[in-house]
């Protein structure tokens, strides 16, 4: 069984043993399916909760994914009934209506790597930067190694040698047929010594960039981060679109390669010593992959935890429409700053994409928007590694479900 069917098992079992039902949204006269796609990096958020929101409604969810970018073109075609995207609506693909966003949930995007024995890592904003930008080649450069050095401490330690010195009895030197005595004696001294504890010992092996191929909400937060943290290097808009804010060409040597979909690049990273990505942090786990500490703007390195996405999306400014703009360059400590909201889009006429007023389905639609907004965070976010949003975050997402129906 599939990990992503297990959750979903899981999460039905654990309403139901719970008691958790009474607190779930009623059952639907005539249970209905809604059919969604888009971020992947929510994927498996939506199918660890949606197993409980069928046992609470009797309403089906199918949702396959396929990435921001093709989630918000099914959208705009009326093929689907809700999308999901990490990245905005661009203007030209709007359509003839307008949308709002609902921030459903957020996580970390998750700096993976694989480095045999490597299970954590640190990289400074400036040093990831410089290796998404291919200006840093290989794992032992002097700057990685500078940010894994370990911890230096001062130790006294003793210096033993032997010398050969004049033997003494009683004080006096000893001499024999005239001449001093001589016996091998240990001397012993103290000096000051550096020791450094932890660190990672890290190897030659080229560095080799996966990253996504496909119109990615994580690729537009990872490329916003990175002009947000070294604007010299990123000196491009941060892009859905990798390769539209890669600053230059593309390496073409084979140090850069393409995937389509959180599973591609994280397939691509465990099948390739030395390589790194940005992927959704369960894509990261399933896999064994190391994962990189980034160093924030208050000078602490931080790994990629719901607890770290919590602080750092928590410093945010509300733009129209539910959108929400954070601050890459937050001077919160406990902060990991490649974080992201997936967001729902949702029309603000009350109608399905496709033009349709099916009732039945606007109400399944605004229920489960509300079970993945509030009743499901406490059951599956923190454990697949998401984050409930924080409680003005909530508060916007509540006013832009209010346009559903």
């Amino acid at each position: 069984m599939s990990l992503r069917k297990s959750l979903a098992a899981i999460a039905a079992t654990a309403l139901l043993g719970a008691g958790l039902m009474t607190a779930a949204p009623a059952q639907a006269a005539d249970p209905v399916t809604l059919n969604g796609a888009g971020s992947t990096f929510i994927w498996n958020y939506i199918d660890a909760c949606k197993a409980g929101f069928n046992a609470a409604t009797g309403n089906n969810i199918n949702y396959t994914g396929g990435g921001s970018g093709a989630g918000k073109t099914a959208l705009k075609n009326g093929t689907v009934d809700f999308a999901m995207s990490d990245s905005l609506v661009k203007p030209a693909d709007e359509g003839k209506f307008s949308w709002a966003y609902v921030p459903v949930i957020a996580g970390p995007i998750a700096v993976a790597v694989n480095l045999p024995g490597v299970t954590s890592l640190n990289l400074g904003a400036d040093v990831f930067a410089k290796i998404m930008a291919g200006q840093i080649t290989k794992w032992n450069d002097p700057a990685i190694v500078a940010d894994n050095k370990g911890t230096d401490s001062t130790k006294t330690v003793a210096v033993v040698k032997y010398k050969m010195l004049p033997k003494k009895v009683n004080g006096k030197i000893v001499k024999k047929n005239g001449k001093v005595v001589l016996v091998k004696t240990k001397v012993v001294t103290y000096k000051s010594v550096t020791v450094q504890t932890g660190g990672v010992k890290l190897p030659s092996t080229p560095i080799s960039v996966y990253y996504r191929q496909d119109g990615s909400g994580t690729s537009e937060v990872t490329t916003k981060y990175l002009a947000a943290a070294n604007p010299t290097i990123w000196n491009k808009a941060g892009s859905s679109t990798f390769s539209a804010a890669f600053p230059g060409t593309i390496p073409t040597d084979g140090t850069f390669q393409a995937a389509s979909g959180s599973d591609g690049v994280a397939n691509g990273v465990k099948s390739k010593v030395g390589a790194i990505t940005y992927v959704e942090m369960s894509f990261a786990k399933e896999r064994g992959l190391g994962l990189v500490s980034i160093k924030n703007a208050a000078g602490n390195f931080v790994a990629p935890t719901s607890a770290g996405a919590s602080a750092f999306l928590s410093d945010f400014t509300p733009a129209a429409n539910g959108i929400i703009v954070p601050n890459y360059v937050t001077k919160n400590p406990a902060a990991y700053p490649i974080s992201a909201f997936t967001y729902a889009l949702v029309r603000t006429d009350g109608k399905l994409p496709n033009g349709s007023t099916d009732r039945a389905k606007l109400t399944a639609l605004k229920s489960f928007l509300t079970y993945l907004t509030e009743t499901c965070v406490p059951l599956q976010a923190e454990k697949n590694y998401y984050a409930g949003l924080p409680a003005t975050a909530l508060d916007v997402a509540k006013r832009s479900i209010s346009f559903v129906g």
